[in-house]
């Protein structure tokens, strides 16, 4: 990550310093972080994401779907009522999958915000469908950040998901492998 970072910034990697926001979310410190560089990285079982941009924040998630969770009591717990109605909807045999779609979802928003779980996750409704472009639906506590925050679905590795949020307009994101 260091490296990379220094990519964008034309520095050395070593000279980097790292500061986090009161959530607890990684930044860069100092003169790193006055250049308006983000980045935000997740990982999951030996795959690793990392988002880097400037201008806007950012967050990413990345999941290995599996199924050693209790889906519905997670739901139950953390999925909003438009999240709980429409996962309940879904045949039985979409709801794994579409669980793990709006978790990530759900995950790279807050984290891109910097709130972590510090936010509510049941106040805030993300798309479900693993076809879907992982749109933000609705967010109780800031009305009108569909309109000033994107959530999309990327393409992860075969048997996971994968979701990026940043805010500002629309911007195009580019997936380079490391």
């Amino acid at each position: 990550m260091r490296e990379l970072l220094a990519k964008y910034l034309g520095g050395d990697p070593a000279a980097l310093r790292f500061a986090v926001n009161s959530h607890g979310k990684p930044q860069l410190a100092g003169d790193f972080g006055a250049n308006e560089l983000r980045f935000n990285v997740s990982h999951s079982h030996g795959h690793a994401l990392l988002a880097v941009t400037r201008g806007a924040e950012v967050g990413v998630d990345l999941e290995q779907i599996r199924s050693d969770l209790d889906f519905a009591g997670i739901v139950a717990g953390h999925f909003s009522s438009a999240e709980r109605i429409g996962w309940q909807a879904l045949p039985e045999a979409r709801r794994q999958e579409a669980f793990f779609h709006g978790w990530v979802r759900k995950e790279a928003y807050v984290k891109a915000r910097g709130e972590g779980l510090s936010r509510e996750p049941s106040r805030y409704t993300v798309e479900l469908e693993p076809d879907a472009l992982g749109r933000l639906l609705a967010d109780e506590l800031e009305p009108a950040a569909p309109t000033t925050w994107r959530v999309e679905t990327l393409p992860g590795p075969t048997g996971y998901a994968a979701a990026i949020a940043y805010s500002g307009p629309e911007r195009k994101v580019e997936l380079r492998p490391a």
